[in-house]
């Protein structure tokens, strides 16, 4: 099949396209790709991903970089096929890797005047420099970031429903501690719902409306609360008493 192939990343740049000089920032420096196929090269660059959290976004650009360069070069069905068939991957997802090549390194590049927004020779300080400015760090934080997918509905529900949680948990214990450490607040919380429990009682004839299993639900509450109370104040008369 013939048709233009990506470069390696250590490859030197054509005279007729050379890479802008861009300043080299500190980085891991990415696996080059075993020798074999442009197909073999997007996997590795993909699977390598996957594993490398630090580096996700940074491989990922690199895949999509090496599918761009191979989409110039062959027709719609070897384009297909090196998608769906070599690289196992539909072309809907090649052409998002492509667009994430385009809108972090090729946007990076333009910016500092580069002429081509694909180019023969891509470092691994173009990759990196391109998407430290992203916020997200994952590959689907980042699409969507970059407009390259939609926010899903259900987006970040779980992680924001946790955190709502926690903090209701944290403001239900720093209330209960003011409570705890305020008498007259702990009074207060005491007896206001057994005044409302009798009240219930004498004018609604509440435990005569309640079923059997609440009725004796309610029964244990009250007589652990009574015994709990009538422990505490006999130790209370206790010390006193030496």
């Amino acid at each position: 099949m013939a048709k233009k192939t990506a470069k390696s990343v250590q490859a030197a740049p054509r005279e007729a396209a050379a890479a802008p000089v861009v300043a080299s920032v500190p980085a891991l420096p990415l696996e080059p790709a075993p020798a074999g196929t442009p197909a073999e090269a997007v996997k590795f660059d993909l699977g390598m991903a996957k594993r490398h959290g630090a580096l996700t976004l940074a491989y990922l650009a690199r895949a999509g970089w090496r599918l761009a360069c191979e989409k110039e070069g062959v027709g719609h069905g070897e384009w297909l096929v090196m998608c769906e068939k070599e690289v196992g991957i539909s072309a809907d997802t090649a052409s998002r890797y492509i667009k994430f090549y385009h809108a972090t390194v090729g946007a990076h590049l333009r910016a500092q005047g580069a002429a081509h927004r694909l180019v023969d020779n891509l470092t691994d300080a173009m990759i990196e420099e391109a998407c430290a400015g992203l916020e997200s760090k994952t590959a689907t934080g980042a699409m969507i970031e970059l407009g390259i997918v939609k926010r899903p509905a259900n987006w970040g529900g779980a992680r924001e429903n946790a955190g709502r949680k926690a903090r209701d948990a944290a403001a239900e214990a720093a209330e209960l501690d003011e409570i705890a450490n305020n008498p007259a607040l702990l009074f207060a919380a005491a007896k206001g719902p057994l005044d409302e429990l009798w009240r219930l009682h004498r004018e609604r004839d509440l435990f005569a409306r309640l079923g059997d299993e609440e009725l004796a639900q309610v029964a244990d509450v009250l007589e652990d609360l009574a015994k709990a109370a009538t422990a505490a104040h006999k130790l209370r008369l206790t010390g006193r008493a030496r």
